[in-house]
């Protein structure tokens, strides 16, 4: 699956960056894979044995808007906070 660059710098073994898929369905909703690669040497600790982080999220704005509402109750929210 090729990536496109999402944020970072070209120098991403040093600084860390982030790749997006191209947009994916299930049969039930679109859905984007976002990589994040984090160079745990440089953010955290040089002494740490592993030197990366990678992390895959799966990233769906409209099946998170179904979900929305139980999340901020989680929170402990009774209605939907105002976002200025």
């Amino acid at each position: 699956m090729k990536l496109k660059l999402l944020s970072g710098d070209i120098n991403y073994l040093s600084y860390g960056a982030k790749w997006i898929s191209r947009k994916l369905n299930n049969g039930d909703f679109d859905y984007w894979l976002v990589v994040e690669l984090i160079n745990i040497h440089e953010e955290i600790d040089e002494k740490c044995p592993v030197k990366y982080n990678l992390d895959i999220s799966v990233v769906s704005p409209s099946a998170a808007s179904n979900h929305l509402d139980s999340a901020i109750e989680s929170c402990g929210y009774k209605n939907k906070p105002k976002l200025n």
